[in-house]
């Protein structure tokens, strides 16, 4: 199973810890429990609970005692403790139904991620540079996510209209020197690089998915 960030399912699973540490959980709409000893986090608690969901669904979505976590910010949840949490919900689907749906909002998914890269500039020319690295943060886990998604779309053979190989071997270039430049504090690098070249280059993606 495999996490499909930002994208909301149809099955709404509900976990609730209990003082013996036992999770219950009601998995496609059966109850189950799950023993608490050796997990840490999240992410050790989803792999004790996948075997309760069918083996080819993907997790959509995930809320941690109400609090709705998406795109890029999922990516760090796993490594949450469950120290405190309550109550957990998480939604998954068929890929077939994910693959619907993902391909359905690969636009508004592409006008995110730019958003975040032309704020992140913005940030960077009027000199807040704390802000512009949020939003540059956030840009470059959402884009990596992205990235990926279509990649375990094209597997699913589900005709996603995904970066070609070409678009790949430019965007690797420009990540390779975002990379160089942040590692040195170079945020005149960083802004240039996003303007220059990462803005056209999603701007192009984001046309070619349109058409």
């Amino acid at each position: 199973m495999w996490f499909a960030d930002g994208l909301h399912g149809a099955l709404l699973q509900r976990l609730r810890i209990r003082e013996d540490g036992i999770v219950r959980a009601h998995v496609n709409g059966e109850e189950c429990s799950v023993s608490m000893e050796g997990v840490d986090t999240i992410g050790d608690l989803l792999k004790r609970l996948e075997v309760h969901a069918p083996p080819r669904d993907v997790i959509v979505g995930l809320r941690i005692n109400g609090g709705e976590y998406e795109g890029g910010a999922t990516s760090q949840i796993r490594n949450l403790s469950v120290i405190g949490v309550e109550e957990i919900e998480l939604q998954t689907q068929s890929p077939e139904a994910f693959a619907g749906g993902a391909r359905s909002r690969l636009h508004e998914y592409l006008e995110m991620i730019h958003t975040r890269f032309e704020r992140a500039v913005e940030c960077f020319h009027r000199g807040a540079e704390a802000e512009g690295l949020e939003y540059y943060q956030l840009g470059v886990e959402e884009m990596h996510l992205l990235v990926t998604l279509w990649d375990q779309l094209n597997r699913l053979d589900a005709g996603a209209s995904g970066p070609d190989e070409a678009f790949k071997a430019d965007l690797q270039g420009i990540c390779d020197r975002l990379l160089t430049a942040q590692d040195r504090n170079d945020l005149v690098t960083v802004r240039a690089v996003l303007a220059d070249r990462l803005l056209p280059l999603l701007r192009r993606w984001r046309a070619a998915a349109l058409s």
